[in-house]
């Protein structure tokens, strides 16, 4: 298992590298730390701060699924939803809208499911 100086590593790298990744790389990222708790715990208000301006950066130009999986792992990290700005939640909302007709099942599901688990964010959307 890794220790808690590479999770700390690790994150630092994500955040350093977050302004240069692509849509698959942001929404990859927020779906590994997700699922990760340890990596999760290990980052800083700056690093989810980083990682919230990379997915107002590449939303316009993410596929379905890495909308699904984006707005999946922000409804499971409270630290990286607070460091969502009003514009990235625009942005990542006009993504959803954007590639739904494209969605399948599971998306869709992933998508509604994620909204429910972000109640201020749906209601603000609606």
């Amino acid at each position: 298992a890794m220790h808690a100086s590479g999770w700390v590593a690790l994150v630092q790298a994500a955040a350093r590298t977050a302004p240069e990744m692509n849509e698959q790389a942001v929404s990859n990222s927020f779906n590994g730390l997700s699922k990760l708790q340890a990596a999760a715990a290990a980052m800083s208000a700056s690093d989810w701060t980083a990682l919230a301006q990379a997915v107002e950066r590449t939303a316009p130009y993410m596929i379905p699924q890495a909308v699904a999986n984006t707005l999946t792992a922000l409804g499971k990290l409270m630290a990286a939803e607070k460091a969502m700005t009003a514009e990235g939640w625009v942005v990542l909302e006009k993504a959803a809208e954007r590639t739904a007709p494209e969605m399948d099942d599971q998306q869709v599901a992933m998508t509604v499911h994620a909204y429910a688990k972000l109640p201020t964010v749906a209601a603000k959307v609606s």
